[in-house]
């Protein structure tokens, strides 16, 4: 989780003017994944704290098929998301 969003910082630059957008979306939704969620928030108000205007958006299919998945990568990638894990 965390390791993932620190891999998309990139994508938010203290350059531009618009909040960027950066998604995980998980294969499943173990708890595993509450803790990389919560360290993804995490990241995101550090990062928006020193001035990178950031979001996260973090998703996990409830019953973890290949299906569900590629179904909420799409929606994401809908909301114009920069970055995808």
């Amino acid at each position: 989780g965390v390791l993932a969003v620190t891999a998309l910082i990139p994508a938010c630059q203290k350059s531009d003017p618009n909040k960027l957008k950066v998604a995980i979306v998980t294969n499943n939704n173990e708890e595993f994944w509450k803790l990389a969620q919560a360290g993804a928030k995490k990241a995101e108000e550090d990062l928006n704290k020193e001035g990178l205007e950031c979001e996260v958006i973090f998703r996990m299919p409830e019953k973890g098929d290949a299906v569900e998945q590629q179904n909420i990568v799409n929606d994401v990638l809908n909301l114009g998301v920069k970055g995808l894990a």
